[in-house]
């Protein structure tokens, strides 16, 4: 679907003569908006967004689903998200550095982006080698001699 701006433009080409309000796309983007969600029914994301609260009531779970917007997940909304045990397998992971964690103002975190490459991947089983974490770059060259060379008063 066009946006306001793109609608403004569109019009302001096919009608060069005529002047147009600044609302006049938004007026036009919303009456769009509205005429879809008239006939066409909600969108998908609005669709999905239903399914996952049903599931969710139907698990028996009233429980606050984590933020899509959030970057770093509390210990719960992970296990949640992954459908694992808290106090077993997520502390199982951490200790066995199949996932990252994070160490926040109230306490540790998980990337959002462990979570969806451990739901990608899978839960590797009990018995599995830790991950390999890539080796850390080493300093640029002289950076130790210049930090030696810094007087402190």
């Amino acid at each position: 679907m066009m946006r306001p701006e793109a609608i403004l433009n569109a019009l302001q080409r096919a009608h060069p003569d005529t002047v147009f309000c600044e609302l006049t796309g938004t007026l036009l983007y919303e009456q769009e908006e509205r005429d879809r969600r008239k006939y066409c029914g909600p969108s998908l994301a609005e669709r999905l967004e239903e399914l996952f609260t049903a599931i969710e009531l139907a698990q028996g779970g009233g429980h606050r689903r984590a933020g899509v917007h959030k970057l770093l997940l509390s210990k719960t909304e992970a296990c949640r998200l992954l459908g694992i045990d808290p106090k077993t397998t997520l502390a199982r992971l951490i200790a066995d550095k199949h996932i990252r964690v994070v160490k926040a103002p109230h306490g540790e975190r998980i990337p959002r982006s462990e979570v969806e490459r451990l739901a990608q991947e899978g839960i590797p089983p009990a018995d599995a080698v830790p991950r390999a974490r890539p080796p850390r770059a080493p300093p640029p060259p002289g950076v130790g001699a210049r930090i030696r060379a810094l007087k402190v008063p």
